[in-house]
C-alpha cells in the first residue's frame, strides 16, 4: 500500500475517534429549523461521510467523467464532487452553519489546471 494511503486511513481511522468524542461531549441546540441538533456533530457527519466518498473513489477503476478533473474535496464546510476542469459546481449551503441560508447557493470553481478555485484573500 503506498505511503500517501496509509496515512490517509490513519487520519480516518483518528477522525472516526474525533467523531465518538464530539457525539459524547457536543452540546445539543435548536438551529434555524428548529430541530434540536448538534452543529459539532452534523459537521463532523458531513465531513467524515466526504472522506469516505473520497476513499471509495480513490479505488475505482474507471472514471466516471472523461477527461481531466478536480478530485472530490471537503473544503471545511461542503464536500464538493470530481468535477470537469474549466467548470464551475454548485449547491445549497450547508444548514449545520447558524449564519449560514441553506437556501442559498456556493460554488466552487474547477480551473483549467485541473484545481479548485481559491478566494484571492484565502490562504
Amino acid at each position: 500500500m503506498e505511503l500517501n494511503y496509509v496515512v490517509f486511513l490513519l487520519v480516518l481511522c483518528s477522525f472516526n475517534k474525533l467523531l465518538v468524542l464530539v457525539v459524547a461531549t457536543s452540546e445539543e441546540h435548536v438551529n434555524h429549523r428548529g430541530d434540536q441538533m448538534s452543529t459539532r456533530f452534523q459537521i463532523a457527519t458531513a465531513q467524515y461521510e466526504c472522506f469516505q466518498r473520497i476513499m471509495k473513489e480513490s479505488h475505482r477503476t474507471s472514471k466516471t467523467i472523461a477527461g481531466p478533473v478536480c478530485n472530490t474535496t471537503w473544503d471545511g464546510w461542503l464536500c464538493w464532487d470530481e468535477t470537469e476542469a474549466g467548470l464551475t459546481t454548485e449547491q445549497s449551503c450547508p444548514e449545520y452553519y447558524d449564519d449560514f441560508d441553506p437556501h442559498a447557493v456556493a460554488s466552487k470553481v474547477c480551473t483549467e489546471t485541473v484545481e479548485w478555485g481559491r478566494h484571492p484573500e484565502a490562504q
